[in-house]
């Protein structure tokens, strides 16, 4: 009778009434997306936000085991190159004074220029309102996997942050693994399998990653992540460390996403001073093209005549 008597109440508001069910939406979303992230990252840094003060560093222990469960990989290098790493990014956002903020504003007017089918969000919100009960275990499940279901699309104001985020999120991470590669190579005979792991895992998008991109527009890795690593690469061969200090040295300096794809059109308008090969590519030779993670399908029907393609790597068992 009191929520009857409530929605007579908010009769000549139709926003008083969905409020409160909308903020139940949000909060549920929300739980959901954390919960998922909490069990598929490694550290503070894998997504590329500033999640954590830039003092700390920390590894989650029972995610990296299962990510290199089965590869026979030994435990402690596994540990050393993802520390390394983490504390790669850290020093990077820590000397890049202007990083954290300039991401946290571009998250922020991302959100700022979302927009949502209001309908759709009315009828899954009053569809919750009446049927969550917080003494049915079930109906939480249910209204879980009712709000699964709304998926926003970016607009195109979005998508032109969204750019900008790929961008700066795809370039730091790049930089931090290969400040990390420089420091441990010939040091730990297993690095080069235990990037090839890493480097399969970020090819396929983790369902905490799929739904922070489904509930709000949010995908933070770019369709071809071997931009930035060609991009980082690119700017080492031709100008050395300091080409991508200058990059990062200020928002401005930073690449869009015509120049991340073709590193020669950004070198022409920071490097004035400096010869760019006609052909940036050729420096790319000995890249190759980043291997992608069969599917579990695939995996499950065993060895196909592309086996041993994507390095000495053995795939883990299906679990």
């Amino acid at each position: 009778m009191a929520r009857a008597a409530g929605r007579r109440r908010g009769a000549g508001d139709p926003g008083a009434a969905l409020r409160p069910a909308a903020a139940t939406l949000n909060a549920l979303q929300a739980g959901q997306v954390i919960g998922t992230l909490a069990c598929q990252v490694h550290g503070h840094r894998d997504l590329g936000l500033p999640t954590a003060p830039r003092s700390t560093a920390g590894l989650i222990a029972v995610n990296v085991a299962d990510t290199f469960d089965g590869y026979d990989l030994d435990a402690t290098e596994v540990a050393v190159v993802l520390a390394v790493t983490e504390a790669t990014h850290r020093r990077l956002h820590h000397a890049i004074g202007w990083l954290d903020e300039h991401v946290i504003r571009l998250i922020g007017r991302f959100a700022a220029a979302m927009t949502v089918d209001e309908s759709q969000l009315r009828g899954l919100a009053e569809q919750m309102e009446q049927q969550l009960d917080p003494d049915d275990p079930d109906a939480f499940r249910r209204a879980l996997e009712r709000a699964g279901r709304l998926r926003l699309e970016p607009n195109a104001a979005q998508r032109a942050i969204l750019g900008q985020l790929q961008v700066v999120v795809g370039i730091v991470g790049a930089w931090a693994r290969h400040e990390a590669r420089v420091t441990l190579e010939g040091r730990l005979p297993g690095l080069a399998r235990i990037e090839e792991v890493l480097r399969r895992r970020r090819a396929v998008q983790g369902d905490g990653e799929e739904l922070l991109a489904g509930l709000l527009g949010l995908d933070l890795r770019p369709d071809d992540e071997t931009l930035a690593e060609r991009f980082v690469a690119t700017v080492i061969d031709v100008l050395g460390t300091r080409g991508l200090e200058q990059a990062l040295a200020h928002p401005e300096n930073l690449p869009d996403t015509e120049e991340l794809a073709d590193a020669g059109l950004w070198l022409a308008r920071n490097a004035s001073d400096v010869e760019v090969p006609d052909d940036v590519a050729s420096l790319l030779g000995g890249l190759g093209e980043a291997p992608t993670e069969a599917s579990a399908d695939e995996r499950a029907a065993g060895p196909t005549g592309d086996e041993g393609a994507a390095g000495d790597v053995t795939d883990a068992p299906e679990h």
